[in-house]
């Protein structure tokens, strides 16, 4: 139950939800702000270190993008803008170049000096029909090599379009950082 309540509870403090769903793939959707949606997956050991992969679906177009990593460091290690790289491999395929951009960061609630930074993607492969994902890090960036369950990502993302393109009031009632 806490790897449920984990994703919500890191990005809560940007965003007060009134709409939260779990899918069968555990699959967080829930509200981002006003008329965004955000869908968000915690990596499969959370409890040694915490990844999390999300992307938004955003009125008025409800397409899936923004993809994001949120991702566990020691404090202050990075500053925003920074620039990291990676290798990211989809379904045990070709292993790609991964290019992230840290937007900010925030105390991890969870362990004493650390921080969740949060990166956006600015080079990437292709993830959204994959099962199955790993980051492989340089040990000089000092964040934690992670593997994702991508299963259910598809349905996810569908679930959440249909959600956007609904008459469903979506809204939150804090402003986004």
């Amino acid at each position: 139950m806490k790897l449920i309540l984990s994703i919500p509870l890191l990005i809560s403090q940007f965003a007060s939800a009134n709409l939260h769903l779990t899918t069968l793939n555990n699959w967080q959707i829930f509200l981002y702000g006003k008329g965004a949606l955000m869908i968000a997956k915690s990596n499969e050991e959370p409890q040694k270190h915490k990844s999390i992969l999300a992307f938004h679906v955003e009125r008025p177009l409800c397409i899936a993008t923004d993809p994001i990593l949120m991702l566990e460091s020691k404090s202050n290690l990075f500053l925003d803008k920074d620039i990291i790289f990676a290798k990211m491999t989809i379904d045990k395929n070709k292993t790609s170049n991964l290019k992230l951009e840290k937007s900010f960061s925030f105390d991890n609630q969870e362990k004493k000096d650390t921080h969740i930074n949060h990166f956006k993607f600015l080079k990437f492969p292709p993830f959204a029909n994959g099962k199955y994902m790993k980051v492989t890090f340089d040990t000089r960036t000092q964040l934690n090599n992670f593997e994702m369950n991508l299963t259910g990502l598809k349905e996810a993302k569908y679930d959440a379009i249909n959600i956007c393109r609904s008459n469903m009031d979506l809204h939150t009632s804090k402003n986004i950082i």
